[in-house]
């Protein structure tokens, strides 16, 4: 089945970037796939961006950090400047002494100016960071990689928010009786996909809230996964108010994804 990117509009397979202009097809945090103009994601709220937009804003943010470090360059030789034109206000002011006085005193002008400038060069060699001694390639580099890395990590989310992930769409599309979703949910092996057609008897104005989903074991060797959900039930067609029960839910993974072998 052929999905159509959001951004750029074009037919693409079953891909995590799209390769005509990269936005994202899941959730670089939580792996949850998107529809074709979601601009955040619904399960945990990242904001969908492609590659070409986190480069630009990443390429921002390094150039203004360099027009901060030129700015304070330039304050500190402003800064120095005061000192020399005071020491030739003074020495300028000298010439009506005597000779030797005036030569005396040019002289210790003279001393001072220089331990001056070397102070001042000294404590600019100290502030001058050492990001400008590094070529402007290798420092783009550096940022594209941070940035490439930031994105494959986040693409790559662990196997508990997955299985998290798939238990909450399979109990939300139980409340709205939506057995197609709930059955595109099972793994394709599964002996028990007759199963699902005991929900058939639930009443239809039932609401399930889950209030915990713990146990989450995961085999990798054999792709296999346990969890336990704690729920509770209510349904105004139903004598009690809540009810509360724990289900347990066997997954394996196809393609890497978890689907649903059991639930009981």
């Amino acid at each position: 089945m052929q999905n159509v990117c959001g951004n750029c509009h074009k037919e693409i397979g079953d891909v995590t970037f799209c390769p005509f202009c990269g936005l994202p097809q899941q959730c670089t945090n939580c792996g949850g796939k998107f529809e074709s103009d979601e601009r955040f994601c619904g399960y945990c709220g990242t904001k969908r961006e492609n590659l070409a937009e986190q480069q630009k804003n990443a390429s921002e943010q390094a150039d203004g950090q360099n027009d901060e470090e030129r700015t304070s360059d330039k304050e500190t030789e402003h800064t120095s400047t005061p000192n020399s034109t005071h020491e030739e206000e003074t020495t300028e002011s000298e010439v009506h002494k005597p000779s030797a006085q005036v030569a005396s005193t040019t002289s210790k002008t003279t001393s001072t100016v220089s331990k001056t400038t070397e102070s001042t060069q000294t404590n600019q060699s100290k502030t001058s960071p050492s990001f400008f001694k590094k070529p402007p390639f290798i420092i783009g580099a550096i940022v594209v990689i941070g940035i490439i890395i930031a994105i494959f990590s986040g693409t790559f989310a662990d196997d508990e928010k997955k299985i998290e992930k798939t238990i909450h769409a399979y109990l939300s599309a139980l409340e709205e009786f939506d057995f197609n979703k709930m059955q595109e949910m099972h793994h394709p092996e599964t002996p028990h996909i007759e199963d699902i057609n005991d929900f058939i008897e639930i009443p239809f104005d039932i609401e399930i809230e889950v209030h915990r989903i713990y146990n989450i074991d995961i085999d990798e060797e054999d792709d296999y996964a346990e969890a336990t959900v704690l729920i509770s039930v209510h349904a105004p067609s139903f004598d009690e108010d809540h009810y509360g029960e724990e289900l347990y839910f066997e997954f394996k993974n196809f393609k890497d994804q978890w689907y649903i072998y059991d639930v009981y």
